[in-house]
């Protein structure tokens, strides 16, 4: 299947790809950081699922992005 982007048009999807996973990974890191040091083991179960949601949307990101850049 032939590409309709240009290459100007594709690198700047790629750029604003890993703008959104830099995000992701950001808000991972700050979930991360709000749970260390003792809390309720409820809080930390919901900060943990919240965790796995922010990486998972990392990963499914990083995963388009090999995508386009296969193409």
């Amino acid at each position: 299947m032939d590409d309709p982007q240009s290459p100007t048009e594709r690198a700047e999807l790629i750029s604003r790809m890993f703008a959104l996973i830099t995000g992701k990974l950001e808000d991972a890191a700050a979930l991360a950081a709000e749970c260390q040091g003792r809390r309720p083991a409820e809080e930390l179960r919901g900060k943990s699922e919240e965790l796995a949601r922010a990486i998972d949307e990392a990963m499914t990101l990083s995963q388009a992005a090999l995508v386009v850049l296969e193409r």
